[in-house]
C-alpha cells in the first residue's frame, strides 16, 4: 500500500495537477484549492482513506498543507 502521503498527493493532483503541493505550506494562500476545491478534496479524501469528515472538521487548517490532511486523516483512524 502507498504511503498516506503519496495517497493524498495523488487526490491533491487530481483536482489539480499542475499545482506545486510539495513544496507550499499553504494551499489556500497560495492559489493552489480554492473553497469548491475544498468540498471535492473532501469527497475524494473520504473515498480514498475510507473516513468521514465531519462539519466541524472543514476549517481551512485541516486542508493548507499535505502534513495538515495527514493529520487529520490520522486523527479519523
Amino acid at each position: 500500500m502507498e504511503n498516506v502521503d503519496k495517497r493524498v498527493l495523488k487526490v491533491l493532483k487530481s483536482i489539480n495537477s499542475i499545482g506545486n503541493f510539495e513544496n507550499s505550506n499553504n494551499f489556500l494562500v497560495d492559489g493552489l484549492v480554492d473553497s469548491l476545491d475544498i468540498i471535492r478534496l473532501i469527497t475524494l479524501l473520504e473515498t480514498e482513506f475510507e473516513i468521514s469528515i465531519n462539519a466541524l472538521d472543514i476549517v481551512p487548517e485541516n486542508f493548507d498543507s499535505i502534513n495538515s490532511i495527514i493529520k487529520l486523516i490520522n486523527s479519523k483512524n
